[in-house]
């Protein structure tokens, strides 16, 4: 078990490290719905664009995994009691259950207004300072760069229009949008 445990570990951050470079964020600072319209490129059958297939199955994968009795389904959850013990979920039935770990996904909105309320004892300072400097937005980051080939050049050549109308044509064809708008500025 602990083996498995290392095994995880080591994958998950690989994984962080990946999204952090990819979406060029700290991972505490990007949503799942940033995925919603990312397009691995691959084939159908084995694509993972979220926006087709959406988030039931990142549900369906875990309930692969854990057993059914332990998922609660349209179930709200008033608070959460935590410790070195693990977790209480108390929920809004009544019911009450235990558990050794939790997955918080609730909107940052629901956080910024409840959360010293929603959990037991009281998330520290630090964190809920974290939740309230967090604000709402598009996440509008670019960065392209060649380290060798005909790219810098050609690219060096073209006019600040023609550049920003590349651009968003590749834009509008990698996210399937083409509504998405010329950028207002370039910056070289």
């Amino acid at each position: 078990m602990e083996k498995n445990r290392q095994i995880f570990d080591r994958l998950a951050r690989f994984y962080l490290t990946y999204y952090e470079i990819e979406w060029s964020s700290p991972a505490n600072e990007l949503a799942l719905m940033n995925f919603v319209d990312w397009d691995d490129g691959s084939s159908e059958s084995t694509s993972a664009i979220l926006k087709r297939k959406g988030f039931g199955e990142i549900l369906d994968y875990i309930k692969q995994k854990v057993p059914e009795e332990k998922i609660k389904l349209n179930s709200t959850v008033k608070k959460v009691e935590y410790g070195g013990n693990g977790a209480i979920l108390h929920f809004e039935n009544g019911e009450e259950h235990q558990c050794e770990h939790v997955i918080v996904t609730c909107p940052l909105g629901f956080l910024k207004r409840n959360s010293k309320s929603f959990f037991n004892p009281p998330l520290s300072r630090d964190k809920t300072q974290a939740i309230q400097s967090l604000g709402f937005g598009n996440m509008m980051k670019i960065l392209v760069a060649w380290v060798s080939g005909r790219g810098p050049a050609s690219i060096s050549k073209l006019e600040d229009e023609e550049l920003a109308d590349g651009v968003t044509q590749h834009l509008r064809e990698a996210l399937g949008d083409q509504t998405i708008p010329k950028p207002l500025r370039l910056f070289r």
